[in-house]
Protein backbone atom coordinates (compact mmCIF):
# COMPACT_ATOMS: atom_id res chain seq x y z
CA UNK A 1 0.00 0.00 0.00
CA UNK A 2 3.07 2.65 0.81
CA UNK A 3 5.48 0.95 -0.71
CA UNK A 4 5.53 3.35 -3.66
CA UNK A 5 5.15 6.38 -1.55
CA UNK A 6 8.20 8.59 -1.48
CA UNK A 7 7.19 10.19 1.70
CA UNK A 8 7.97 6.99 3.52
CA UNK A 9 9.89 3.69 3.88
CA UNK A 10 7.94 0.75 4.93
CA UNK A 11 8.14 -3.01 5.69
CA UNK A 12 5.54 -5.26 6.37
CA UNK A 13 5.92 -8.44 8.65
CA UNK A 14 3.85 -9.51 11.32
CA UNK A 15 3.74 -11.53 15.31
CA UNK A 16 1.63 -14.57 14.12
CA UNK A 17 3.87 -17.76 14.32
CA UNK A 18 2.15 -18.32 10.89
CA UNK A 19 3.27 -15.09 9.61
CA UNK A 20 4.19 -14.93 5.96
CA UNK A 21 7.12 -12.44 7.15
CA UNK A 22 7.67 -12.50 11.00
CA UNK A 23 8.63 -9.28 12.74
CA UNK A 24 12.82 -9.33 13.18
CA UNK A 25 15.50 -7.57 14.89
CA UNK A 26 16.59 -5.79 11.89
CA UNK A 27 13.60 -4.48 11.59
CA UNK A 28 12.85 -3.29 15.28
CA UNK A 29 16.26 -1.78 14.75
CA UNK A 30 15.20 -0.20 10.95
CA UNK A 31 12.15 1.29 12.13
CA UNK A 32 11.21 5.25 13.50
CA UNK A 33 7.64 3.92 14.09
CA UNK A 34 6.24 0.31 14.32
CA UNK A 35 2.22 0.33 13.50
CA UNK A 36 0.45 -2.24 14.86
CA UNK A 37 -3.50 -3.36 14.16
CA UNK A 38 -4.23 -4.34 18.05
CA UNK A 39 -3.03 -3.78 21.00
CA UNK A 40 -2.20 -7.76 21.51
CA UNK A 41 0.08 -7.09 18.23
CA UNK A 42 1.71 -4.15 20.42
CA UNK A 43 2.47 -6.58 23.59
CA UNK A 44 3.84 -9.49 21.46
CA UNK A 45 6.20 -7.17 20.16
CA UNK A 46 7.52 -5.96 23.61
CA UNK A 47 7.47 -9.22 24.98
CA UNK A 48 9.50 -10.64 21.56
CA UNK A 49 11.81 -8.03 22.11
CA UNK A 50 12.35 -7.06 25.79
CA UNK A 51 15.97 -6.14 26.28
CA UNK A 52 16.35 -4.08 23.08
CA UNK A 53 15.41 -0.36 22.54
CA UNK A 54 12.35 -0.01 20.91
CA UNK A 55 10.98 2.50 18.63
CA UNK A 56 7.88 4.13 18.85
CA UNK A 57 5.02 1.92 18.60
CA UNK A 58 1.21 3.23 17.44
CA UNK A 59 -1.62 1.01 18.02
CA UNK A 60 -4.39 1.57 15.30
CA UNK A 61 -6.83 0.10 16.88
CA UNK A 62 -8.02 -2.09 13.91
CA UNK A 63 -9.38 -5.50 14.52
CA UNK A 64 -6.89 -7.98 13.18
CA UNK A 65 -10.55 -9.81 11.74
CA UNK A 66 -10.20 -8.89 7.99
CA UNK A 67 -9.33 -10.69 4.52
CA UNK A 68 -5.33 -9.61 3.32
CA UNK A 69 -5.42 -6.49 1.92
CA UNK A 70 -9.63 -6.25 1.64
CA UNK A 71 -10.93 -3.17 0.59
CA UNK A 72 -12.30 -2.15 4.02
CA UNK A 73 -8.97 -3.17 5.61
CA UNK A 74 -7.92 -0.62 3.22
CA UNK A 75 -9.50 2.19 3.32
CA UNK A 76 -9.49 2.00 7.62
CA UNK A 77 -5.51 2.09 7.22
CA UNK A 78 -5.08 4.36 4.97
CA UNK A 79 -7.36 6.73 6.74
CA UNK A 80 -5.01 6.17 10.01
CA UNK A 81 -1.82 5.76 8.08
CA UNK A 82 -1.95 9.11 6.65
CA UNK A 83 -3.26 11.12 9.97
CA UNK A 84 0.63 9.49 11.17
CA UNK A 85 2.35 10.77 8.68
CA UNK A 86 1.17 13.95 8.70
CA UNK A 87 2.28 14.14 12.21
CA UNK A 88 5.39 12.77 11.19
CA UNK A 89 6.30 15.08 8.57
Amino acid sequence: MYTHDQRVSVRSAGTSPNAKRKITQADIHWADVILCMENKHQQMIELQFKSKDLPKITVLEIEDEYQYMSADLVTMLEAEIEEIIRELL
